[in-house]
């Protein structure tokens, strides 16, 4: 009765969400994902929206009217004031009259080279907004993983700290059961106690990093602060290797690196309007016409139409054509600086991100090697302490030896996967990887 009376909502919350980091990176990227993200594909589609605008100015425009008046005209204020022929005189007005006129009008620009130019940049102004896009999700791809990983390093943590609580109290009630035999000192317990607690103590500080790093987690994710998460404890990461070569990940970055794509399109765009700018000095032609019925009274309607051409140079702008220029140009000579800049910030990353995955590679071997000898190591000192030749000073000192190398060990392991994250995210392909 008790459990019927829980809300269905509520018992389905108590269980623990499984997540994977392929998961955790998806649900990150999902259209109710990450706010950041969320504002870049509503920029993209404006910029979308505005390369369509542009596009518009260049094909023909077509508007259909129809309009019905009612007027009278003042022949006076026209110069009918006095007529030529003796005896016949203007009246003051033309009388109340009715018109309808239905019409079709056309309008196409024929040639405007700036107009084509600025229609071009606003496509690659759409290219660069995408590859903004791309770039935000492979730096939410890395931060999500990141954090994942350092939520799994303090559950590895809370593990071997669990473990040592374990050892310390099989330590501690060996070391009672010595002392009521009489082949151990009071020293050797308390030394036992003092090792227990040290050990307890170090539990619940793993504890308290791990609640913290699991609540950034669900709040990169957008989940509920209360989500119980159950992380699968292989990331699904490469096993280690041989690290790649440097002109080979620099080949990759090059193709896949969405904000070097972005700042292609940010130069281009660059340069097709700095060439609109400069064809805006040069003439425009422009085609238009149109075709109607005009009825007036009960008359019969006329067909009228209208077609003709015209060519547009502009002969002074008030200088506002030479400042577009300056200004064009400036803003061209800024994006080729930033695109010398990004190539360089790109080697940077990768021979950084290659050199960190190497030496966290050798720091990760060496890590498992030292943790290896101090299980071997506490192993041999509780096999001494039990046969009696000698006190718990050296299990003590093994277990404390093994708690540091099991912490070592999850460090050098989120090192390395780490590392992995940040050689991927430069070379463009995190995305790819982590799924």
């Amino acid at each position: 009765m008790m459990l019927a009376a829980v809300p269905q909502s509520a018992r389905a919350a108590a269980a623990p969400m499984t997540l994977s980091l392929g998961g955790a990176v998806a649900m990150a990227l999902s259209a109710s994902g990450n706010l950041g993200l969320r504002q870049a594909r509503q920029a993209l589609r404006v910029a979308e929206a505005q390369s369509e605008e542009s596009r518009s100015f260049l094909l023909p425009r077509l508007d259909g009217s129809l309009s019905g008046q009612n007027q009278e005209l003042s022949l006076q204020a026209a110069g009918l004031t006095a007529s030529p022929i003796p005896g016949v005189n203007f009246p003051a007005s033309s009388g109340s009259f009715n018109t309808l006129d239905a019409r079709l009008s056309a309008t196409a620009t024929l040639l405007d080279i700036g107009a084509l130019q600025k229609a071009r940049a606003a496509a690659a102004a759409t290219g660069a907004a995408a590859g903004r896009l791309e770039r935000l999700e492979d730096v939410l791809a890395a931060r999500v993983g990141e954090l994942y990983l350092e939520a799994l390093r303090a559950d590895a943590v809370v593990g071997t700290a669990a473990e040592d609580v374990k050892r310390g109290s099989v330590l501690l009630e060996l070391s009672r059961r010595r002392e009521s035999a009489g082949k151990a000192t009071r020293l050797d317990v308390v030394r036992a106690q003092a090792r227990l607690d040290d050990d307890q103590e170090r539990l619940l500080g793993a504890r308290i990093l791990g609640a913290h790093d699991r609540l950034l987690l669900l709040r990169a994710l957008r989940l509920d602060l209360g989500t119980e998460l159950e992380l699968s404890d292989d990331p699904g990461l490469e096993e280690p290797g041989q690290a790649p070569d440097f002109s080979a990940v620099l080949a990759k970055a090059r193709g896949a690196r969405a904000d070097l794509r972005e700042q292609s399109d940010r130069l281009r765009q660059a340069r097709l309007l700095d060439s609109a700018s400069r064809w805006e000095h040069f003439p425009s032609l422009e085609a238009y016409g149109d075709y109607g019925s005009i009825k007036a009274g009960s008359e019969r309607p006329v067909a009228t139409h209208v077609v003709g051409a015209a060519l547009r140079l502009p002969l002074f702008e008030g200088f506002r054509l030479k400042a577009r220029d300056a200004r064009s140009l400036a803003r061209l000579k800024t994006e080729e600086i930033r695109a010398e800049d990004l190539e360089d910030q790109v080697e940077l990353e990768l021979r950084d991100a290659l050199q960190t995955r190497q030496l966290s590679q050798e720091r990760l071997e060496v890590a498992q090697e030292g943790l290896e000898l101090s299980r071997q190591e506490l192993e041999q000192a509780r096999r001494r302490y039990e046969a009696g030749v000698a006190d718990n000073v050296d299990v003590v000192d093994a277990q404390a030896r093994l708690a540091g190398a099991q912490e070592r060990r999850a460090d050098a392991l989120f090192a390395f996967e780490k590392a992995r994250l940040d050689l991927w995210l430069a070379m463009g392909t995190i995305r790819s990887m982590v799924r």
